[in-house]
């Protein structure tokens, strides 16, 4: 990212407007990048479906069902890295008993499943809320950051529009 400052260190984004824009988005609402079909892991589901045995309904139908309680909790109770970071999984543990009673007397066993996997999202998320993000912090003329900006993306690798 490119910043001129005018001495009066108030910065102006030259150049980045996307890169900064999709790290303020994340940095207001982390659990964005939690996704079923990616972040819940699919043996954890197998062995909390195992827990009852005797279990009546379509396993295909009830694993959709678990991760997409898992999903929703993540995105209805973590907005940012702030409640990511306080995430308590029995939270989530709750959600599946709501929706499969027979997983009551279980609980502890699917907290201890699901605390992994969910301990590997809030990871992730900590460790990109605590990057270091170059920036260039331009001081001088500022009819001199035309030229600046040309040639800081002259040799930038052209992107496709799947990649902007």
């Amino acid at each position: 990212m490119l910043y001129y400052d005018k001495d009066d260190h108030k910065y102006r984004l030259i150049d980045g407007l996307q890169r900064c824009m999709t790290i303020t988005k994340y940095i207001n609402n982390s659990s964005l990048i939690f996704d079923k079909y990616n972040d819940v892991d699919t043996e954890t589901i197998e062995k909390t479906i195992s827990l009852v045995p005797n279990m009546q309904g379509n396993k295909e139908k009830m694993r959709i069902r678990i991760s997409d309680i898992i999903e929703n909790w993540v995105l209805d109770f973590h907005n940012d890295i702030t409640d990511i970071q306080g995430m308590q999984y029995v939270g989530c543990v709750r959600k599946i008993v709501e929706v499969f009673p027979a997983y009551l007397e279980f609980s502890e066993k699917i907290e201890s499943l699901l605390e992994p996997m969910l301990k590997q999202f809030k990871t992730i998320c900590e460790e990109l809320s605590s990057a270091n993000i170059p920036a260039i912090v331009y001081k001088g003329e500022q009819n001199d950051l035309p030229e600046i900006f040309i040639r800081k993306n002259a040799q930038g690798t052209k992107l496709s529009k799947q990649s902007i």
